[in-house]
This record gives structure tokens, sequence and C-alpha cells, in this order.
């Protein structure tokens, strides 16, 4: 189900998906990024129109008993900016980030947000 509306809302625009999401690998309009790595630099560095997260292992970032797992591990870099990142979109419906407006589309096993 996710996958297949991840797929349809990629005609005409770029997604950039973190990992566990569901999506159409020979999609050209789709980058897939690290494990729970995404922080507004590496989004700039992509320029989507949408981004979409994994709710559940979105979920086990944010709860601070993995902070060992999430933050001192080679792998997760600048864990306090990735944790902050995903917690405003986790928590949140909106805001504004240089410039561009941040929608909240759906919530459910995946969470989308639209990028204007």
């Amino acid at each position: 189900k996710n996958y297949k509306f991840i797929n349809q809302l990629s005609h005409g625009k770029k997604i950039l998906v973190d990992a566990y999401v569901p999506y159409d690998s020979n999609n050209k309009n789709i980058s897939r990024y690290k494990h729970l790595a995404l922080t507004h630099k590496i989004v700039n560095k992509y320029q989507p129109n949408i981004v979409v997260i994994n709710t559940k292992e979105t979920s086990l970032l944010l709860d601070k008993k993995n902070k060992i797992k999430y933050a001192e591990n080679d792998f997760f870099k600048d864990y306090n900016e990735r944790y902050n990142f995903y917690k405003k979109l986790f928590f949140k419906e909106n805001f504004a980030h240089e410039n561009q407006k941040w929608t909240l589309v759906k919530k459910d096993k995946i969470i989308v947000w639209n990028i204007d």
C-alpha cells in the first residue's frame, strides 16, 4: 500500500526516502539515504520535493533508552542534529526551514512530508 503510494507521489517530483521505507528502487525520481541519518543539510543536498521516513524506526531513534545505540556508533554521526530533525518530522504538522515550508502529508507506517 505505501509502496504504491510513494511511487504515485513520485510523478514529476523528487522524493528522498529513509531506510525501511518501501519504494521502487528503479524509480529515478526516488533516492534513498542511510538508516536514520537524515539532517536538514543532507535534505538540502538532495533537494527533494518530498521526504519520507519510517514511523517505527523513527520512534526507536527518539526513545532515549536507545541513545547509546544511535549516538555512540561510528555509523551514526551527528546524533543531536539527527535526533532534532527526526523529532520535528515525528511530532510536528508543519514548520519552516530556510525559506521552505514543510507540511505533513501522511502519518501511519510511514511519515510523508511535502517541501515547498
